[in-house]
């Protein structure tokens, strides 16, 4: 296999696609960016 061939969706289906379902299955707005934007960065966060 080539290093160039594509595995998968890629992160942008994760906003594209499983962000919105969440959304429309009850998630709110401030949960869904908890699970994306803020728990991500706690754990990156080097201390």
């Amino acid at each position: 296999m080539k290093g160039s061939q594509k595995r998968g969706h890629g992160y942008s289906y994760i906003l594209d696609h499983i962000a919105p379902r969440m959304l429309s299955r009850g998630s709110t707005a401030e949960g869904v960016h908890d699970i994306l934007v803020s728990n991500p960065a706690e754990v990156l966060t080097f201390r």
